[in-house]
């Protein structure tokens, strides 16, 4: 991720330069180097033009934004230090849905989107699909798919036929994916069963995303599942992989899966999320088909 133009919020800077948010969504418009575009914003002046512009241009470029002063207090200070009129949180949250703005709540989050938008290809419904080395983290994701307004996928007869291969024949076999049997007592080696795992559950037609969660533990080379996880989204790149690790060696794997189009986030709360966020962008697409854009659904 690079940032190569800011456009300034202080009313000092911006009385002298003459250029606002408008201008510089204008601008990112027709650059080719730019993806996406990322707002940090305390106050709009030209409301209907933002509205005009920022529809314009999310059509064709995904417009993600930090909107503060949600409070009183931040209000006025927003007033006090860029001069800006912050305004009806309310009315901000309609002009944002009506354009196509994807508004994040904190800094976090809109390092999390950047990095999902920026890596992911969009995604197609609300079925996830979940593979998790533990039943808890299973179990823990599925809750989180709810309050985020997705479905934990129902799996196909042919693919849960494939699936069971893996796994001793006492366990039952369902979605989430407690994966963590097929290597402890099926003896598969732990990057052959990721990368089955996932590619069995990213070719099942009922299923539009997947998150994987796993524990990073022992010699570093032998539990990173990267390569296996890389060569599986390889396959596979019109459906988005959200990742959530932990233990030891999370932070050296996260690297590694981050050079391919993978997402990896400290939390499954924020690995479904960013699949959430996702589709909430390409339901707005799909209300505009003529300009859906098929390099993002693609993943290239």
């Amino acid at each position: 991720m690079g940032f190569f133009f800011l456009v300034p919020q202080d009313w000092y800077w911006r009385e002298r330069l003459s250029i606002d948010v408008c201008d510089g969504l204008e601008y990112f418009e027709t650059d080719p180097d730019t993806k996406i575009i990322v707002l940090y914003i305390e106050g709009i002046e030209q409301g209907r033009r933002f509205i005009e512009v920022a529809g314009r241009v999310s059509k064709s470029k995904p417009i993600l934004t930090l909107k503060s002063g949600r409070s009183e207090s931040g209000r006025k200070a927003a007033q006090s230090h860029t001069g800006s009129l912050a305004g009806n949180d309310k009315i901000y949250d309609a002009a944002f849905k009506q354009s196509g703005v994807i508004r994040t709540t904190d800094i976090e989050e809109l390092v999390d989107l950047t990095r999902a938008f920026s890596s992911l290809p969009l995604i197609k419904g609300r079925r996830i699909g979940i593979i998790s080395m533990s039943g808890a983290g299973g179990v823990i994701t599925a809750d989180a798919c709810q309050r985020h307004k997705l479905k934990v996928a129902e799996l196909s007869p042919e693919t849960l036929v494939e699936v069971r291969r893996l796994f001793p024949p006492w366990l039952a076999i369902s979605n989430p994916f407690d994966a963590w049997p097929a290597f402890q007592v099926s003896g598969y080696p732990y990057a052959e069963v990721v990368n089955n795992a996932l590619k069995l559950m990213l070719s099942d037609e009922g299923v539009d995303g997947v998150v994987f969660i796993s524990g990073i533990f022992g010699k570093e080379e032998f539990f990173d599942p990267s390569p296996a996880i890389i060569q599986a989204v390889n396959t596979f790149k019109d459906k988005p992989v959200v990742c959530w690790l932990y233990g030891n060696y999370a932070d050296t794997a996260a690297k590694l899966e981050e050079s391919g189009k993978v997402g990896v986030f400290p939390s499954c709360e924020r690995a479904v999320n960013a699949l959430a966020r996702l589709r909430e962008y390409a339901e707005f697409l799909e209300g505009n088909p003529s300009l859906l854009r098929s390099d993002f659904l693609s993943g290239s």
